[in-house]
């Protein structure tokens, strides 16, 4: 029985009975889908990222020591010490939360004492993710500056996970992006795009033609950036044309991240209703919504990164 606030809107009371009504999303519409290589494609046991991405990413545990240092030395942010220290060992007053039991997943707040942006680690399985959460342009520049400083000796095939959230929709009311999740390596951004006043160096960022945006569905998440921001994505790979060209399945040309992630990665993904119907329009997203919008984001970059690298090899 769900205890429901009397401060609690229709639209989210709706988004629990519904939640309460069907359950959590399940896999009953996807075509069974089994963990199995491709002929002659040479990948590791692990997920983790490659050894370059992971010595050149300093959230990997190769990285670790450099970020304290790298932050402390380059970051224009006013990030307390505690935030790095908690990075290689979360502190007394890091935040544990545990989504979900059935995967193995978990969120640490920084608890960053900034109103304009927050910091956390997100963790898939055994893959921890630093993300940036964040509506102020500053911050999503810095990101972009980070990103391309950490990875230059691949800007010239760089693969960028992308996803994005938006309220539910009602009726006949079409709600905007809300969020814009990028994922490279183990650092993910969540973008409030609602709330950013302009978004001008992540226009060049999108529109690199040298960078490769990838997703389940991207063309969708592509059309509404336009549509609702008029923002262009240069260079797009759908994950869906990937796997089937890889696996040689023309029925997983309609499979959602669920399923490329148990394809692909072996690992199943857990996606509860009552998060994704949330409220992704927030002003301060809840550690559910972060960790939900994060894990996205590095799935879809992790299963790109894959996918491409066995098409090149």
């Amino acid at each position: 029985m769900h205890n429901i606030n009397k401060d609690i809107g229709l639209d989210e009371v709706i988004d629990i009975l519904e939640e309460h009504e069907d359950g959590p999303e399940t896999h009953e519409d996807e075509p069974e889908l089994t963990y199995k290589q491709p002929d002659n494609f040479e990948q590791d046991s692990t997920t983790s990222p490659s050894p370059t991405y992971a010595e050149s990413d300093p959230t990997s545990s190769l990285g670790l020591n450099h970020l304290t240092s790298f932050y402390k030395s380059s970051s224009p942010l006013p990030f307390p010490s505690t935030v790095y220290n908690s990075l290689t060992q979360p502190s007394a007053s890091t935040e544990a939360i545990t989504t979900t039991a059935m995967t193995s997943t978990s969120i640490f707040d920084h608890k960053v004492p900034d109103d304009d942006h927050d910091y956390y680690d997100v963790t898939f399985f055994e893959d921890t993710i630093l993300t940036l959460v964040t509506a102020k342009p500053s911050y999503v520049d810095f990101w972009i500056n980070d990103i391309e400083s950490i990875h230059r000796r691949r800007l010239h095939s760089l693969v960028v996970g992308l996803y994005i959230e938006w309220r539910p929709n009602r009726r006949n009311n079409v709600n905007p992006v809300a969020t814009l999740q990028l994922c490279v390596g183990h650092r993910c951004l969540i973008f409030q795009i609602i709330h950013a006043p302009t978004t001008p160096l992540l226009r060049d960022f999108l529109l690199n033609p040298s960078y490769t945006f990838v997703g389940a569905g991207i063309e969708d998440d592509v059309k509404k950036l336009k549509d609702d921001y008029n923002l262009d994505v240069g260079r797009t790979m759908d994950l869906r044309a990937l796997v089937t060209e890889k696996y040689n399945r023309p029925d997983l040309g309609n499979v959602g991240l669920k399923g490329l992630t148990r394809i692909v990665l072996g690992k199943e993904l857990i996606k509860q209703k009552i998060v994704s119907k949330s409220r992704w329009d927030n002003r301060r997203l809840s550690p559910a919504q972060v960790e939900y919008a994060c894990i996205d984001a590095f799935l879809s970059f992790e299963i790109g990164r894959i996918l491409i690298s066995g098409n090149t090899n």
